[in-house]
């Protein structure tokens, strides 16, 4: 018996670890914790589930509002304007306290001053004030302020919900959708999903009607996600995708949001509780009707890939079957991708389902097979993706 060598060059990039084979449970553990933060910490920068949101403390200057109380100075104060987003990197803004928003903003809706721009400074201003607050949480915060509830009436009153204009703007939509689910609001918002797929808007066209809807969904879903409830953004999907047969929206355009909700139910299930068997169960069936557009054979590995990433992380029965057979077969690190955003996702898919499946089957005792998975993660993946696992010198 001897070591092979993908396994004997472990020995000077992770603490010494000694992997005679097969490896014991206790070695398994030690060599999977160690590639596995690299791992996580690098899934979870490049696949955080917030899309079009920016840093939070982003949209607000350093400096506080004048001390000039007319109205037109605090809207034009950075408190009230949100045409610029600084460096992700800079540090928190203070939260003033001096004036009380939603007076601020009442007054600039009744004196005609109110746009998006200000009235998308002002939720990030709430939403500030509430992360400072003793809320207990984000949700329950939001939800006792009320801001959400005046930005739609804004809406209504100016004649934007009218025309679904606003709906363009999507860090404007992603942040009001935060307030309003988190006030009880999301009937309103299925209002305007259905309405946006069925081209209820001026010179607009079936495709652009179904990349509206979809786009709307997703930002739905992700605020589902952003609240921790992975239940409810797959009853959520689910319901969209109604939604859109019924407008005779093709089903294919929610792919990438599938594709999304899926990776949140596998690659980051530790953040959700575990949701219902039946749930779960119907989020992957909906792959094969979402994803009938993609027969490629790389699509056609990346979907069963998918699946089988799905099947280990079931909540009463996981299984790495399917699992096993495509991490083990030469086809699947054959790599055959055409686009770099699509190799990146394949890649990273392979990674977070291949410690994954080491895991289960380390703790099943199965270790030759999962110490079989665990070489052809180092071979295929550290050469070209060292930075990303490889311990800083």
């Amino acid at each position: 018996m001897f070591r092979t060598q993908a396994l004997a060059s472990l020995k000077g990039i992770f603490p010494p670890i000694h992997q005679p084979l097969p490896l014991t449970p206790r070695d398994s553990q030690r060599l999977l914790d160690a590639l596995t933060t690299s791992f996580r910490k690098q899934l979870d920068k490049e696949y955080g589930f917030a899309p079009d949101a920016t840093a939070d403390g982003g949209s607000q200057s350093h400096h506080r509002p004048p001390t000039d109380r007319h109205l037109r100075a605090i809207l034009n104060n950075p408190l009230f304007s949100h045409s610029h987003i600084p460096d992700k990197a800079a540090a928190l803004p203070q939260v003033d306290t001096g004036r009380d928003p939603k007076l601020v903003f009442r007054q600039a809706v009744a004196k005609g001053l109110m746009t998006k721009p200000r009235a998308l400074g002002f939720l990030l201003t709430v939403m500030e004030q509430v992360r400072h607050s003793a809320a207990p949480s984000l949700r329950a915060g939001l939800k006792n302020s009320g801001a959400g509830l005046l930005v739609v009436q804004w809406l209504r009153a100016s004649g934007q919900e009218r025309e679904l204009s606003f709906f363009e703007s999507g860090h404007f939509i992603w942040v009001l959708l935060q307030f309003m689910v988190a006030e009880d609001l999301e009937p309103l918002v299925w209002t305007w999903l259905e309405r946006l797929a069925k081209g209820d808007m001026p010179a607009e066209s079936k495709k652009q009607a179904a990349l509206n809807a979809e786009t709307m969904l997703r930002r739905l879903v992700s605020v589902k996600c952003l609240y921790c409830e992975l239940e409810d953004a797959i009853a959520t999907i689910l319901r969209g995708e109604a939604l859109l047969k019924a407008s005779n929206v093709p089903v294919f355009a929610l792919y990438l949001n599938w594709r999304n909700l899926a990776w949140q139910a596998t690659a980051v299930s530790w953040k959700y509780p575990p949701p219902a068997a039946k749930s779960f169960d119907s989020l992957v069936d909906m792959q094969e009707r979402v994803a009938t557009s993609r027969r490629r054979a790389h699509a056609s590995t990346e979907l069963l890939s998918q699946k089988a990433h799905l099947e280990l992380h079931h909540p009463d029965s996981p299984d790495p079957t399917r699992a096993v057979e495509v991490l083990t077969s030469e086809k699947t690190w054959l790599f055959d991708v055409p686009s770099a955003a699509s190799r990146n996702y394949h890649i990273n898919l392979l990674q977070s389902m291949g410690l994954d499946a080491v895991r289960h089957l380390t703790k099943a005792g199965e270790t030759k097979v999962a110490q079989d998975i665990l070489e052809r993660i180092y071979t295929h993946l550290v050469p070209n993706f060292s930075d990303r696992i490889m311990p800083a010198r």
